[in-house]
């Protein structure tokens, strides 16, 4: 096991999260990604002590357990601060509010706080905004540039190191969309417009790392399978309302979750995927709603969602 290096600055550690390396001055470097918990981060931190290096700063492209929940033992090992945007500064920070707007605000059921989506919560030192980023107290041979990615999250970023990307979640290999059907996003418009933003930058790109699965290469194949999978959840959403309206006139959002479902043949295997296919079909309502294609209606005390006609 070593790390890949993509050229003399950049490189990953692959794994169920790829964590992002970019070298620094002397022998620092910036973290790209935590992982899940201790142990893959630790892993990380043995691979960069064999090549001689150690880690300086960890950046987090979003508050996801799987990219957060080994920031404690990063910083253990000698980091000296953590990177985010804003709006996920504050969920890193506190990371029961992810279960709690699962949860639509209330309490959350125990299944909601698993290791999985309530990671330890961890301190935010630098907030970051799109642009040219230099890394404090450090310098870096490639240009470092900070990219809004978000959809997946709201405030989901990226790191562009000269012509590599970190995208963090922006998109997924095809075996994560096989192997979920209903892949979270927290807001499908904007997904669809990072997928079109990484479509002007791709030309530029000689890779893009992303949080799961191999790099891509090419990434204009990935943003079109991404954007594909995208559009064709909606359509699953979409054709589930019309159905409904044949018959009863609408449906509620369980109704639409269980509807969309079935047509993907998509079986949740708990209760923590269940909210996380709700909140996604949540997002695809939201996005048919902004673009005048669905709408939603009380009927007495039931939320009743239409298409518009």
């Amino acid at each position: 096991m070593a790390i890949i290096w993509m050229n003399e600055t950049v490189g990953y550690d692959p794994g169920p999260v790829n964590l992002g390396v970019v070298r620094l001055d002397r022998d620092r470097v910036l973290i790209v990604d935590a992982g899940l918990d201790k142990g893959r981060a630790g892993k990380l931190v043995r691979l960069l002590t064999a090549e001689g290096l150690r880690p300086y700063g960890v950046l987090l492209t979003h508050h996801h357990a799987d990219h957060t929940g080994g920031t404690k033992r990063l910083l253990g090992a000698g980091a000296e601060f953590v990177a985010a945007s804003p709006i996920e500064a504050s969920l890193i920070r506190q990371p029961i509010l992810q279960p709690y707007c699962l949860s639509g605000g209330a309490a959350p059921l125990p299944e909601l706080t698993i290791k999985f989506l309530l990671p330890p919560a961890a301190p935010v030192d630098v907030l970051l905004e799109a642009g040219p980023w230099q890394v404090p107290g450090a310098s870096s041979a490639e240009e470092l540039q900070i990219v809004d990615l978000p959809g997946h999250t709201p405030g989901q970023i990226g790191l562009r190191v000269g012509d590599i990307l970190f995208c963090g979640d922006a998109m997924f290999p095809a075996e994560t969309w096989r192997k979920y059907g209903l892949t979270y996003f927290a807001d499908m418009g904007q997904a669809l417009a990072t997928l079109d933003s990484l479509d002007g930058l791709s030309a530029a790109l000689a890779a893009t790392i992303t949080g799961h699965g191999e790099p891509a290469r090419i990434p204009t194949q990935l943003i079109e399978l991404n954007r594909t999978s995208i559009e064709a959840l909606v359509a699953a959403v979409e054709t589930e309302l019309t159905t409904a309206y044949s018959t009863t006139g609408d449906m509620s959002l369980e109704e639409a979750v269980q509807g969309v479902c079935r047509r993907l043949e998509v079986e949740p295997i708990d209760i923590s995927e269940h909210y996380l296919h709700r909140a996604t079909v949540q997002a695809v309502l939201t996005h048919l709603c902004r673009m005048n294609r669905a709408r939603a209606h009380l009927r007495g005390t039931r939320l009743g969602w239409c298409p518009v006609r």
